[in-house]
């Protein structure tokens, strides 16, 4: 963790924000030619200018936004896991790899999910 002045000022209000910043960084390794606008389309099934929106008002993205990044990734993910468990030649290995990003992506996107609904509750 960052400790420089500045970081412990603006983490507060951005670590929620940060987590879904997280997620979309991670498939910009994955994806290149992703943007912000493809995201907020492609993931979050939202407008392309959602989460544009949303990082200028200082607001989470929904929670149905959540749930739509969460049932992509975890979709994407299972089609590359059938694609590799119908590979028999094992060529290919990118099939398995791209299931595994996406399902561990998936993974975090839940655990965030469950730790906002914890926080609401208490």
């Amino acid at each position: 963790m960052n400790t420089s002045r500045y970081s412990r000022i603006v983490e507060p209000i951005t670590r929620k924000y940060m987590e879904y910043r997280a997620i979309y960084e991670k498939l910009k390794q994955h994806d290149r030619t992703l943007t912000e606008e493809r995201f907020s389309v492609d993931y979050l099934n939202r407008s392309k200018h959602y989460l544009s929106m949303c990082k200028a008002t200082g607001r989470d993205i929904s929670s149905e936004a959540k749930l739509n990044l969460w049932l992509n990734l975890l979709s994407i993910g299972n089609t590359w896991a059938d694609i590799s468990a119908s590979d028999l030649t094992g060529e290919l290995k990118r099939a398995n790899y791209n299931a595994s990003i996406f399902t561990e992506l998936a993974g975090e996107v839940i655990s965030t999910i469950k730790l906002d609904m914890y926080q609401r509750a208490s």
